[in-house]
C-alpha cells in the first residue's frame, strides 16, 4: 500500500500557506490595535474592549472636569436660590 505525500496531510502546504495568508490581515490589525492600546495607556487613559475589535479609549480626567462642573452648576443653583 502506497502512503499518502505530506502534501496531503491535515490541510496540506497550499491550505497552511492559504491559512498563514488568510490571517496575515487579522495578525496586522491585532498589532495596531496593540500599538494604540499602549499608546493610550502611556498618556494615562483606559482601554475597554469591545467584541468585534472594537475600543472605547477614556481620559479618566474628563471624569474630574464632569465633577467640577457638576459643583459649579449646583453652587450657581443655590445662589440664584438664595438670592
Amino acid at each position: 500500500m502506497r502512503s499518502k505525500p505530506k502534501a496531503f496531510d491535515g490541510l496540506g502546504r497550499l491550505g497552511r500557506a492559504t491559512a498563514r495568508a488568510a490571517a496575515a490581515p487579522a495578525r496586522a490589525v491585532h498589532a495596531r490595535l496593540d500599538a494604540q492600546d499602549a499608546a493610550a495607556q502611556a498618556r494615562g487613559w483606559t482601554v475597554e474592549a469591545l467584541p468585534a475589535g472594537g475600543r472605547v479609549y477614556r481620559d479618566p480626567r474628563f471624569d474630574q472636569l464632569a465633577t467640577t462642573n457638576r459643583a459649579a452648576s449646583v453652587a450657581a443653583d443655590q445662589q440664584e436660590v438664595c438670592s
